[in-house]
């Protein structure tokens, strides 16, 4: 595929790895919440958060239900917290 030219080693492709930073998505999430810096809005998010719980230690989905929605909202505020505040230091001024 095109993505092999940017593979570091044969199990990785570039990009956002929410492993290891899954606990910390999901705090920022909550932070956001308890704080009322975000409303959900959204009741197909809502369901995803009634399903959601922690499997030996890790925040998961319960089996059979999904938590897609609820991680890309999550990735969403991690990204914006942490990494956006470092966007100075790459733009460029012309």
């Amino acid at each position: 595929t095109r993505l092999n030219k940017y593979k570091k080693n044969e199990n990785t492709y570039p990009g956002f790895i929410i492993g290891s930073n899954r606990v910390l998505c999901i705090q920022e999430f909550e932070r956001a919440i308890r704080t009322g810096s975000i409303i959900v809005r959204s009741q197909r998010l809502v369901n995803e958060m009634r399903t959601f719980i922690y499997k030996n230690g890790r925040p998961d989905h319960m089996d059979g239900y999904h938590d897609d929605i609820l991680m890309a909202y999550c990735m969403l505020l991690y990204v914006m917290q942490h990494e956006f505040k470092n966007i100075k230091k790459y733009r460029v001024i012309k």
